[in-house]
């Protein structure tokens, strides 16, 4: 079920749910190793302390790359040629803002931009970087599972590699479809269960998980045309990572009631 309030019981938010991280059978019995998630703050700390070097992590992934390849697949004609007026988007989790300025130059910078982060230091990066492309950008600190704009207000939602940082990530979805326009778009990249993956996951307590599971992700929370989407040839990013593109139906699917 699909809430239309962006307030969420606390207890929702406690995040002391385990991730998973390893999970065999033998025979009739199932071993489950886990930890628990980060919470905000911890998250908000460990990302402030690499945001000086987090553009060059980025690029020796070739991410800028693999973004505007993705960016051109996901996105509808009505947005790539300008037919929508200024649209509105919204880049949860922006770091230092390479998916945000990237779906700018895929819009010509005729867009109304929108940046969330639990991180302070990433946020100040992501404003130099707009600035430097003689772009302005409203920019907030949150929680990606509650986050502060009314329903139904944006064209184009970006997430990259975030929703995997939370033990449920239902929630925060949940939350990015409920300010997603009718028949607006969500594109979002998660760490791909790979050996490049596994190393993420270790490192950052994050799910990482395999194209099935993306797409169930997305179908639960009621998005419709939900596909996968390569960059292909783009350094290692096809290796740790996977983009699901969706968008939200004009009218509710009373199956998610």
């Amino acid at each position: 079920m699909l809430t239309n309030s962006n307030t969420f019981p606390q207890s929702t938010f406690s995040n002391t749910k385990a991730i998973p991280i390893v999970s065999q059978w033998f025979g009739s019995w199932n071993i489950q190793l886990g930890r628990r998630a980060h919470t905000a703050d911890e998250l908000s700390n460990r990302y402030d302390a690499i945001a000086t070097i987090w553009d060059k992590t980025l690029s020796k992934f070739e991410t800028p790359e693999a973004y505007r390849i993705l960016l051109s697949k996901a996105l509808p004609d009505s947005v790539l040629l300008d037919d929508v007026a200024s649209p509105r988007i919204l880049d949860c989790g922006v770091g230092t803002g390479a998916f945000l300025a990237a779906c700018a130059d895929m819009v010509n910078g005729n867009a109304e931009l929108h940046g969330l982060d639990v991180s302070k230091a990433m946020l100040k990066k992501a404003r130099e970087a707009l600035k430097t492309r003689g772009w302005k950008g409203s920019f907030s600190k949150g929680d990606i599972r509650q986050l502060p704009y009314p329903n139904n207000c944006f064209d184009i939602v970006l997430a990259a590699h975030v929703i995997e940082h939370i033990s449920d990530p239902q929630i925060a979805l949940a939350e990015m479809v409920r300010v997603l326009k009718p028949g607006g778009t969500l594109l979002i990249c998660v760490t791909r269960k790979s050996v490049i993956g596994r190393a993420i996951q270790f490192r950052w307590r994050t799910h990482a998980i395999d194209e099935v599971r993306a797409i169930a992700w997305l179908d639960q929370v009621g998005l419709k045309a939900v596909r996968p989407i390569r960059a292909l040839s783009t350094g290692d990013f096809d290796k740790m990572s996977i983009a699901c593109a969706a968008q939200k139906p004009f009218f509710e699917d009373t199956k998610h009631d």
